[in-house]
């Protein structure tokens, strides 16, 4: 039985890979197995993964017929693990040369079922050394590790984990989604019985060399998140632990529709995951097909407003900064207590005044209302009107 048993999946790395283990094989504890999965390489990389495997006898080669994603990799090179320790590298990543020591000492010595550690975030102009705490903390259970200090990364090469606690939960990776790791991570901490922190900062994260990240649908981000979100949902645990770590994930969520390159689709999504959307985030109001078919003629306008401040509205604008829209204001019939609204500008209809022939007006109001609104708008001369709710808000 080795020592560590480092696990690193394979995907196009020809670039990065010798890298990589050249800082594995080189590490100060040499009693490790290196379970590398090509998961079916388009590039070099499995000629490259051949020669290692020739050179060092300690390194592992698997190999996927059909590229089946990160999950399937890892979970199969857990499945072959010795190790009485694992650590995830990323192909595309690299460690400093005594990481692996240090962890398996302190693992070995507090009896620890997860170590999470720190790293150097390298971007293409500058690199970043993050360090949450300066200081150990006690060692304590998994919820009550996030409970006091929050998940600080769902990346799965934070944490040094025993092999044995990964068997007796009985915990893989799930197959078939991307951002497998925040499910991975977030089970972790359900039931481990000792967690500890120490600031390493030996682990090398190469953003500018990120294959899944950089090739990564928005879209399929988004999905697979309210995946996890079902997951993590379906079978509840203490309150606030669920609670913290549901809240870090809404925030990837936000940040994953707003960034998506086009509109979600929901059109074959399962009646459960639109439920769990609907739930987690609320309604969706905005008709995103009929934003995404109209783009070009919404970016042309010289002068842009939406007529609503509530809900729909905000979900209008999101929809609109995907595509680099941005607008001049809201309008709103009777201006209450606030002059902005998400960073723009609020006018009463009484107050509006923009040149109808340069200017278009997205109505962002779910009711019936918005009849009225339309025919208003058109009658103080304002032509260029969308109505951007779904149609059936319409008749709410």
């Amino acid at each position: 039985m080795a020592k560590v048993s480092v696990i690193i999946p394979v995907y196009n790395s020809e670039k990065f890979i010798c890298k990589c283990l050249d800082s594995v094989l080189a590490q100060t504890l040499q009693d490790i197995e290196v379970i590398c999965v090509d998961d079916a390489s388009e590039d070099n990389s499995y000629a490259i993964l051949e020669k290692y495997t020739q050179k060092d006898d300690r390194v592992t080669l698997l190999i996927n017929d059909t590229n089946r994603g990160q999950s399937y990799a890892r979970n199969r090179a857990i499945a072959c693990a010795s190790g009485k320790y694992i650590q995830f590298v990323d192909s595309d990543d690299y460690i400093d040369l005594d990481l692996l020591e240090k962890s398996y000492c302190l693992s070995q010595e507090k009896e620890l079922d997860i170590l999470e550690t720190e790293c150097t975030m390298h971007t293409l102009h500058e690199k970043k050394i993050t360090v949450r705490r300066q200081t150990p903390i006690d060692v304590i259970t998994g919820i009550e590790y996030q409970n006091q200090y929050g998940i600080n990364s769902f990346a799965i090469w934070k944490y040094f984990v025993r092999r044995s606690f990964l068997e007796k939960y009985k915990l893989n990776f799930y197959e078939g989604i991307i951002h497998e790791d925040v499910l991975f991570v977030y089970e972790m901490l359900k039931n481990a019985g000792r967690v500890f922190y120490m600031p390493f900062v030996q682990y090398h994260y190469m953003t500018m060399n990120s294959i899944t990240t950089s090739l990564v649908d928005k879209n399929y981000s988004y999905y697979s998140l309210l995946h996890v979100v079902k997951k993590i949902i379906s079978a509840p645990v203490e309150p606030q632990f669920m609670v913290s770590v549901l809240q870090r994930i809404q925030s990837m969520l936000s940040i994953y529709r707003r960034e998506s390159c086009t509109y979600i689709r929901r059109e074959n999504w399962e009646e459960e995951m639109i439920e769990t959307e609907r739930m987690f985030l609320g309604e969706q109001h905005i008709d995103a097909a009929l934003i995404h078919e109209n783009r070009n003629r919404i970016h042309a306008c010289q002068h842009k407003y939406i007529y609503g401040a509530g809900y729909a509205a905000g979900q209008l604008l999101e929809e609109l900064d995907r595509y680099g829209i941005d607008i001049n204001g809201f309008i709103v019939t009777k201006k209450e207590d606030k002059d902005v609204y998400m960073g723009h500008r609020i006018t009463a209809l009484a107050d509006f005044n923009e040149n109808p022939k340069d200017c278009m007006i997205l109505v962002a109001i779910a009711s019936k209302g918005a009849d009225a609104v339309i025919s208003g708008l058109q009658g103080m001369g304002y032509s260029n009107i969308m109505y951007a709710c779904r149609q059936e808000w319409r008749e709410k």
